[in-house]
């Protein structure tokens, strides 16, 4: 879950916001220094009527190009502002969600050792763990749990993606907006706009269905009972959010 957040910009270290500031400052100078001479070359062209820029393509690229200077030189601050307005969304759903039924801090633990269900749950899983090795089914049980193991280690490669990426885009925003300011040329634009919030969006999507697991485990707690198949199902309920990230 705390792979889920990604670090705030402006909150790295004194050292880490500044060298990233800094190449971000890089990238919004790129794109400023092709920005500028773009657009004189548009305006003298219009004002001494040359026909090689239709002078309808510069009335519709004009206003772009004043909208694009603003967000250029703020795009820093814009970007880190959507990245911790989804950090604080996705904290205070998952708050709104598990509130009510107190199981916002409960790990898998909590669910599985109420009453005589552990005992229940853990000598279930001892008489399986025999049958299957009277079985002689050991492959049988080094595989699921490389399964597991290979499902946890994805989930958390895809996570430190996802905040590489977040970061990554952060620093080429200038050169995105840029892209934009080109009606039907702006294929980079949609390209980083798509990305940049599908993979902010994650963490509050994904905080859902973990609070769904809670809530359903919990659920099958007070109504169910502690029985050994209760307790399985709350297992479940409360991983299988989890295989989502992978």
């Amino acid at each position: 879950q705390g792979q889920l957040e990604t670090p705030d910009p402006n909150n790295l270290g004194e050292d880490g916001t500044e060298q990233l500031k800094l190449a971000w400052g890089r990238m919004r100078n790129i794109a400023l220094i092709i920005l500028i001479p773009v657009m004189l070359v548009m305006v003298i062209s219009t004002a001494l009527g040359f026909s090689f820029i239709d002078a309808y393509t510069v009335k519709r690229a004009m206003p772009r190009f004043l909208l694009a200077v603003l967000f250029i030189s703020v795009s820093w601050y814009i970007t880190a502002f959507l990245i911790n307005l989804t950090n604080v969304g996705g904290q205070g759903i998952y708050g709104l969600m598990t509130q009510p039924f107190g199981v916002g801090d409960k790990s898998l633990e909590d669910f599985v050792s109420v009453g005589t269900g552990a005992a229940v749950t853990y000598g279930g899983f001892a008489i399986l763990g025999g049958l299957f090795l009277a079985a002689g089914s050991i492959g049988i049980i080094f595989s699921i749990a490389l399964t597991a193991f290979a499902a946890l280690f994805i989930a958390f490669a895809v996570l430190t993606l996802r905040q590489l990426v977040i970061i990554a885009l952060l620093l080429l925003a200038p050169l995105a907006i840029l892209a934009w300011i080109f009606p039907g040329n702006d294929k980079m634009w949609k390209l980083w706009w798509g990305s940049f919030t599908k993979l902010l969006m994650m963490y509050p999507l994904i905080m859902i269905l973990l609070a769904a697991g809670r809530i359903f485990a919990s659920v099958i707690d007070i109504s169910r009972g502690d029985s050994f198949v209760n307790q399985i199902i709350m297992i479940l309920a409360f991983i299988i959010p989890y295989f989502f990230i992978s």
